[in-house]
């Protein structure tokens, strides 16, 4: 509907081009403003801009994108919704989203590559401006280069799907073991085990390799019972730490994958009559909200959640400008000492 003015009588609704007169460039030009391109001075930004607000127009962006082909929605593939790392992420990636004029829409992968080949071939036909994933398991790099070579924007976070041509967002996974374990040998710690996380995940990979290359440097054994996987989830946690227990009942020490599954390794130590941190210390990867709140609060790795969502929407505007981007981005980490980390009682 064309508004009116104060006769009631329809006004002339303002074009692209009488905007790009009242600034004086092209109609191209104003078109490059008002979808972020960075190819345009400060200068002629500052008089389109303003030339918009004393006409009054309003960007149609919804209108534009149908145009080009492409919808406002940006589709998020969770590996595992229930996880309160992804959570945070989520948190993290509506309001970039927003501001930059997009519709998030979250899709429950659930570590599956049926669900998730199901999902993106679903999006594709709905046109959707970009998809931002955390790959399930097994995600073949040719899959990720035939969504790239449609022109769908793809960006994966958390995981990456190696030789691909997707760009990755990732936290420095084999950094934030390496600090945790060293932490635990600076302690006094001797005979430190890996719980958690599946062979399967591509960042177990890394955050392993960085225990492992902490435990060599000390000159430190790694026996093969030292290590068990599992899902990344309480249960998991548990039920791998009782594992361990009855495999290793000299381990001191626990590095786990992640803050959830260190929550079920605090329960499987209590059950066996033991203490987190004054009996056996533990510590996490994540820094969950309720790392600190637990008791005792868990030493953890910290990876802000805001970071990875803040690089992710720079890599997709990237692409939607059909610009370069890098092939991977890396997320710094923080090791954050609490009570579930002390020296081991030997020491004393």
């Amino acid at each position: 509907m064309k508004a009116k003015d104060g006769k009631g009588f329809p006004q002339k609704r303002v074009t692209m081009i009488d905007v790009a007169k009242a600034a004086g460039v092209s109609k191209s030009t104003v078109s490059l403003v008002l979808n972020g391109s960075e190819s345009v001075s400060d200068e002629k930004k500052k008089r389109v801009n303003e030339a918009c607000r004393t006409l009054g127009y309003v960007y149609n962006g919804g209108a534009a994108s149908l145009r080009g082909g492409r919808s406002k929605i940006v589709a998020i593939l969770s590996n595992n919704l229930t996880s309160p790392y992804f959570s945070q992420i989520i948190k993290g990636l509506e309001p970039y989203l927003d501001e930059l004029g997009f519709i998030p829409v979250i899709m429950d992968v659930n570590e599956s590559l049926e669900r998730q080949n199901q999902f993106v071939h679903a999006l594709r036909g709905h046109n959707v401006a970009g998809i931002i994933i955390t790959p399930a398991p097994g995600t073949d790099n040719r899959w990720i280069d035939d969504i790239v070579a449609t022109g769908l924007p793809i960006i994966s976070i958390m995981r990456e799907v190696e030789n691909s041509l997707s760009p990755a967002v990732m936290a420095e996974n084999r950094l934030g073991t390496y600090l945790a374990t060293r932490s635990l040998i600076e302690l006094g710690h001797k005979h430190i085990a890996f719980v958690g996380g599946l062979e399967a995940f591509f960042d177990l990979k890394l955050r392993r390799q960085g225990f492992m290359d902490a435990m060599s440097e000390a000159g430190l054994d790694v026996p093969v019972d030292y290590i068990q996987q599992s899902p990344s989830s309480r249960t998991g946690g548990h039920n791998a730490t009782a594992q361990l227990l009855s495999l290793a009942p000299e381990v001191t020490a626990i590095v786990c994958f992640t803050d959830v599954v260190a929550y079920g390794v605090y329960t499987a130590l209590r059950e066996a009559g033991k203490q987190p941190g004054e009996d056996i210390s533990v510590i996490g990867f994540d820094d969950l909200e309720d790392s600190r709140l637990i008791h005792p609060s868990l030493s953890t790795v910290r990876v802000k959640g805001e970071d990875i969502a803040r690089e992710a929407c720079y890599l997709l505007q990237r692409l939607l400008a059909q610009q370069q981007t890098p092939n991977k981005i890396l997320v710094g980490v923080e090791l954050v000492q609490r009570l579930s980390t002390q020296a081991p009682k030997s020491l004393f």
